[in-house]
């Protein structure tokens, strides 16, 4: 069992490591949305997605210089994370990352999936979808509040919107306001104001973007505010909008849909800076410690860190995210799209200049493999019905395949049960949770 003693003592293990060592260290926080459970299509065929619930992760990481350390580690690891469930306890999740850069954890529900059925594998792919993602991080400034310095990306084969890292990309720095107004929709753009001429229409609905690429939907209520559940209210602040979360965190929108500020309870967090072309320039932490971004057309070209590094983004000729260089000579990530069946289906990535993971997918886009070069730590996915329902069997580079049952639930596909034949001498076996159309196991 996880305990608080065993996380004091692990702290204190992490403390005298980092005396020994020399390099900094923190317990970083990250907020990640997730659980998607409806969206709304729009009449051109865009999708939007709202996401239903709000988690922070704690974990700890040492950083082996000032900013952006996590880009210089390339050796594998465990990471221990605390995850609190509001009353729910500690549990223990470790993690195994052939990369540091990846250190952005893949989600999991907490209701039905604790401890359970993994919605994603590990070398990540939505099994309930055959969805390809992936998690990147740039650099992160430590701190101990919820919005710390980031720069973090997210892959999302499925995504429809279009982001400051071009196509299928979202990013940690992103996060707007999308206005509907019947079957229009005028979105906030951190590359520029955009015009909107709503014709007099009446304004249905707002959503909330949010960085991990999904939004929460926000409909009026009767006393004025614009609510999402119980997750958080929008109201109207001078000419543009204040996002009151649960937790009593905020966030301030221009009426543009462009955010200006986000905090804490306590008043700490980032401050939104745009140039004269209405771009995003800077984006500033309480501490004063700011990051500031250049643009190339609608696109971020590259980031310079508090500490004066700079990071710098290119694109292909389609305008899809083809790379980074970091500062330092630390190195490239090159990002491939080689399958023209696919546009914007991530095939690989390769690590300065040598190619590190490929990713397949089959006709209709769902993935078919997913793994490292080499065939190294690939699994490969198929996808059926028997008279169970819908599953997805997915057969890891051992050869062992799991059959994962699937269930919709109000709109939204999720594994909800695992079966394991017998193989090399470990058991087999099968699991089963049940879930109420709201999504609670």
């Amino acid at each position: 069992m996880w305990s608080i003693g065993k996380g004091l003592r692990l702290f204190a293990v992490l403390v005298a490591m980092f005396l020994a060592s020399g390099k900094a260290m923190a317990m970083i926080q990250v907020c990640v949305e997730i659980s998607p459970e409806y969206s709304y299509v729009k009449a051109d065929g865009t999708v939007v997605v709202q996401a239903a619930k709000r988690h922070c992760y704690q974990y700890y990481t040492s950083l082996d210089f000032g900013y952006g350390g996590l880009a210089r580690q390339e050796k594998r690891f465990d990471q221990y994370l605390d995850r609190w469930y509001g009353g729910g306890g500690f549990d223990r999740v470790t993690t195994d990352k052939a990369n540091s850069r990846d250190a952005l954890v893949n989600a999991v529900e907490p209701d039905c999936n604790k401890g359970k059925t993994p919605q994603k594998t590990d070398k990540p792919v939505i099994i309930a979808t055959g969805n390809k993602v992936l998690d990147e991080m740039d650099f992160i400034v430590p701190s101990y509040d919820e919005y710390p310095l980031v720069v973090a990306r997210n892959y999302d084969k499925s995504l429809v919107r279009t982001g400051i890292f071009g196509p299928r990309w979202a990013s940690s720095l992103e996060r707007t306001l999308s206005f509907q107004y019947g079957s229009l929709q005028c979105h906030g753009r951190l590359d520029r104001i955009e015009s909107c001429a709503t014709g007099g229409a009446a304004l249905d609905a707002i959503y909330a973007n949010r960085s991990s690429g999904f939004a929460w939907k926000f409909t009026a209520a009767s006393d004025g505010r614009w609510v999402s559940g119980d997750e958080a209210t929008l109201t109207a602040s001078g000419s543009g909008w204040l996002l009151t979360l649960k937790d009593g965190s905020s966030e301030l929108y221009d009426a543009y849909g462009r955010p200006l500020k986000v905090s804490d309870p306590r008043g700490v967090g980032l401050t939104y800076g745009y140039n004269a072309s209405n771009q995003l320039a800077t984006v500033t932490h309480s501490s004063g410690r700011s990051l500031a971004l250049s643009w190339a057309g609608d696109k971020v070209a590259a980031i310079t860190a508090p500490n004066g590094k700079i990071y710098r983004y290119s694109y292909t000729t389609a305008g899809y995210l083809a790379g980074v260089v970091y500062p330092d000579n630390l190195g490239t990530r090159t990002y491939h799209y080689e399958d023209a069946n696919q546009p914007g289906g991530l095939t690989g990535i390769s690590i300065n200049g040598v190619r590190y993971s490929r990713y397949a997918y089959y006709p209709d886009g769902r993935v078919a493999w997913s793994g490292l070069e080499g065939g190294v730590e690939r699994s490969q996915f198929k996808y059926g019905t028997d008279a169970t329902g819908e599953y997805t069997e997915v057969t890891n580079a051992l050869g062992q395949t799991t059959r994962y049952l699937l269930t919709n639930v109000d709109g939204r596909k999720i594994v909800t049960g695992v079966r394991r034949p017998p193989f090399a001498h470990l058991c087999g076996g099968r699991a089963r949770h049940h879930v109420r159309q709201q999504g609670q196991c």
